[in-house]
């Protein structure tokens, strides 16, 4: 399909689809449509090789298969117009941003120049193709109309969503470790991504409708891209664009969707069930249709109209079914389904009837959807059956509104009056639909000050846009007749933070009906909620344990992050000075000598505002405030004494260079400052996140790391086998991710050692010698003399060391010749390395044994 006359031809057929389900349709509008994105999409070419406009035109067909409304189609067609409209220029922006980006790296001032000179060229090309969209936009709107604008307006956005690589999305055969890597990192990117679709998607949910024909035909012609790219837009649509569809209810673009991610998540598995399916069709197709004609006499006999016919389930459902029962291809048996379409609800019933007297039935696969409606909107009746000579067999039974309703979802409601206003079945939806939405909005942070991580607030918010994707409601009132709905499942809880977050806070009890009942009573359908209240009293931690909302759950748990931080952040300030007044500084003085300074040297830089002492130290360190930085200290993720140290530092540097202090001598060749708390690692090769050592267990590059997800301060590392590591790997494993040491950075590392050596002349001076033949940089050092033993009788020194080392191979390098120097003993990490007094006093097995006789 490359000539204008295929195409056409393509065009054709869709407004004859158009014209034959809805004839009042103006399928002028489509027309016109389609030949305005031609117009702007001409010349251009998909990697398939076929002329852009095709894509459009397909995604259009898929809209028509759910009988979508001319302006749903209209909208489609003009979907890429305004993003793709500018596709020279921008093309021309990437290849500059490239030659920039390796100016950039040159150290020349020639390389400066010209990387300035792209700069300029980038920018002016950028201001000409916002402009072109600008004007692309306003003729769309002038031409088409505001529905039409505002929809191809939210597509627009949803396109310009980024889903990155979900690296850590489970795929089929793939190790569980490995897929629940990166977990927490992933759902952040995932929580922000969907943060944005769910704001396109707010105004009308055909935005969505149209993104998943949209991506429906992306995943059908995704043979043209390489494999990574399969990858990552296979594993998108697994995670979102299918959950979407079936919030939605549109079985028929889900299921299609579903097959496709499979065949490219997993070929050979696809292949296989594809294969071991064909070969037994025949048979099996020949044994349904003798069931399916049983069903029909009988249901004749009974006067029940209805059509009766078997399907085949899909690959990906029979894939999904072997993983989650973790079973093979040959034992399952009901790889094809009888679907019964009667004419009424009381009809499916006895069609029920019908089937169960015909076969016995598995009471615990029976579903009645029709009394109890899902979510998205589906109805039917589920059973399975013994079919004699066939096994287990899945029957649905449903009226032909309903079988509408499951294949086209919300856009079964997609009728227009005549006037052109949107009926109210439709409007119904569209109000329940952005109910959902916004109920996910209103888990977004409460604007506590110090409310916590924002990756957690982030996670938080993407917990309540899956979780309410699957909801069901159940509706309350107050006691003033406003209806509240809440998830199945839903308590009090839940009903004082759906009021309002200090309702919930304050909450002591309440009445259901006019009686009173417990905190975790589960509500009702029709019953009255009035909520008690005291003033001054805050949640319980038990909550959390009966709450079935996301809101209440992250109001709840903002609180105690917001109560956990407040008492981190005095404990860091009682360390802090702690650690002053042993080092002998007043913190008070050094305060009031940042004050006196002039503003030009309170500033981190000279386009940043003007800061306190602490607040600078804690930038510094990658904190947003100083609480942060006093948190963090509280929490033990850094040390006291460096951020005292730096302190001092820092001042005496600023009054150097306002004049108010003489520069002191450069320190001798080898004499190290502090040490960094920061250390070099990476969350599957990705840098730049705040990162640092833990103290109790002081890893070293070379070491098997873990890393921990603190509350408030970054990810702390942590050797595998820490000890405190177990017991954060048992109490909050949700917060445990693995790490790699990133070899690209190469810093020094403090290490604490000590060591038991036979004392003699010269012994500190060999130990330097040695130190130093290795690359080892002593921090400090504090020896003690065999005379100052207690029992005088001791011949051995002690000599403790703060080092400097690169990676554990000079540790290791370290600890096979310290034995040469006499050293008996080594403690490393506060751990001893070995002792050779131990092991000498230790008597072997026999000798034990000989004594005991």
């Amino acid at each position: 399909m490359h000539t204008k006359h295929e195409i056409d031809a393509v065009l054709q057929e869709l407004l004859d689809r158009l014209h034959g389900y809805r004839a009042e349709a103006d399928t002028n509008l489509v027309r016109r449509a389609y030949e305005f994105a031609y117009g702007v999409h001409d010349g251009q070419l998909r990697q398939s090789g076929e002329p852009y406009i095709v894509h459009p035109l397909q995604a259009a067909h898929i809209l028509a298969d759910i009988e979508s409304d001319e302006h749903a189609l209209a909208a489609c067609l003009l979907h890429d117009t305004v993003e793709d409209c500018a596709q020279d220029e921008e093309r021309e922006i990437k290849r500059l941003q490239r030659e920039m980006g390796e100016a950039e790296e040159g150290a020349s001032a020639a390389d400066r120049r010209r990387a300035a000179e792209l700069s300029k060229r980038i920018q002016s090309l950028e201001h000409v193709v916002e402009r072109v969209k600008e004007e692309v936009g306003q003729h769309l709107h002038e031409e088409f109309g505001q529905t039409i604008s505002d929809l191809v307006d939210g597509v627009t956005r949803l396109s310009e969503v980024r889903f990155y690589e979900l690296q850590g999305t489970r795929r089929p055969g793939e190790a569980e470790g490995r897929a629940d890597k990166n977990e927490e990192l992933r759902r952040r990117l995932q929580a922000e991504n969907l943060r944005r679709m769910v704001v396109a998607a707010a105004k009308d949910p055909r935005v969505l409708v149209i993104k998943l024909a949209d991506r429906l035909h992306n995943m059908q012609t995704l043979y043209a891209k390489r494999r990574p790219k399969q990858l990552k837009i296979a594993r998108e649509t697994e995670v979102i664009y299918c959950k979407l569809a079936d919030r939605l209810g549109i079985w028929r673009i889900k299921w299609e969707m579903e097959d496709l991610v499979f065949r490219y998540l997993d070929p050979d598995a696809y292949a296989e069930i594809e294969r071991r399916v064909a070969k037994s069709r025949d048979e099996r197709m020949s044994e349904i249709e003798s069931a399916c004609r049983q069903i029909r006499d009988k249901l004749t006999a009974e006067q029940v109209q209805a059509d009766v016919y078997g399907r085949p389930k899909h690959l990906y459902s029979i894939w999904s079914k072997m993983r989650r029962q973790g079973i093979v291809f040959d034992e399952i048996y009901d790889l094809e389904a009888i679907r019964i379409i009667t004419d009424s609800p009381w009809s499916c019933y006895k069609a029920l009837y019908v089937v169960h007297s015909l076969w016995p039935h598995q009471p615990e696969h029976f579903a009645d959807y029709i009394s109890n409606r899902k979510p998205n909107g589906y109805s039917s009746l589920h059973t399975k059956v013994i079919v004699p000579g066939h096994g287990p067999m899945e029957v649905q039974i449903r009226t032909a509104d309903m079988h509408r309703q499951a294949e086209y979802g919300v856009a079964a409601h997609w009728r227009y009056k005549e006037d052109g206003v949107i009926d109210e079945g439709f409007a119904n939806k569209l109000t329940a639909l952005r109910r959902l939405f916004e109920a996910a909005r209103a888990s977004e942070p409460v604007g506590l000050p110090g409310a916590g991580d924002p990756q957690d607030d982030e996670q938080d918010w993407l917990e309540a846009v899956e979780g309410s994707l699957f909801e069901e409601d159940v509706f309350v009132f107050t006691p003033k007749g406003e209806i509240i709905d809440l998830p199945k499942g839903a308590t009090v809880i839940d009903f004082a933070y759906r009021i309002h977050t200090a309702v919930g806070h304050t909450t002591i009890g309440a009445r259901v009906n006019r009686r009173m009942v417990p905190l975790d009573y589960v509500l009702q359908n029709g019953e009255q909620v009035e909520v008690l209240r005291r003033a001054n009293t805050g949640p319980s931690r038990d909550w959390l344990k009966v709450v079935r909302t996301t809101t209440a759950r992250n109001r709840i748990r903002q609180y105690f992050r917001h109560k956990e931080r407040e008492s981190l952040a005095e404990e860091g300030q009682r360390l802090l000075e702690g650690e002053a007044s042993r080092a002998k500084v007043d913190l008070n003085d050094l305060y009031r000598r940042d004050r006196e300074l002039p503003a030009t040297y309170r500033r981190r830089a000279r386009e940043e505002p003007v800061e306190d002492l602490l607040t600078r130290i804690a930038r510094r360190r990658n904190y947003q405030t100083d609480i942060d930085l006093l948190t963090a200290v509280g929490d033990r993720v850094i040390a006291a004494e460096g951020v005292v140290k730096q302190m001092v530092a820092d001042l005496e540097e600023a009054e150097t260079a306002a004049g108010r202090r003489t520069v002191p001598p450069p320190a001798p060749s080898g004499v190290p400052g502090p040490p960094s708390s920061a250390a070099a690692a990476s969350v599957q090769g990705l840098r730049g996140l705040a990162m640092r050592r833990s103290q109790c267990c002081l890893p070293l590059p070379g070491d098997p790391i873990v890393g921990y997800v603190t509350r408030t301060t970054g990810i702390t590392i942590h050797r595998a086998d820490c000890g405190n590591l177990r017991h954060l790997q048992a109490n909050e494993p949700d917060r445990v991710m693995p790490l790699d040491w990133d070899q690209t950075e190469h810093l020094l590392y403090d290490l604490p050692i000590e060591l038991r050596a036979d004392d003699r002349i010269g012994l500190l001076a060999d130990l330097t010698k040695m130190l130093s033949d290795v690359g080892i940089n002593i921090l400090r050092i504090n020896t003690i003399s065999p005379k100052l033993n207690k029992a005088g009788t001791d011949h051995r020194a002690t000599m403790k060391l703060s080092l400097e080392l690169n990676d554990r191979s000079q540790l290791e390098q370290l600890m096979r010749r310290l034995p040469a120097l006499g050293v008996v003993k080594v403690s490393v990490r506060g751990q001893v390395y070995y002792d050779v007094e131990k092991s000498a006093r230790k008597p072997s097995r026999d000798r034990s044994r000989k004594a005991r006789t």
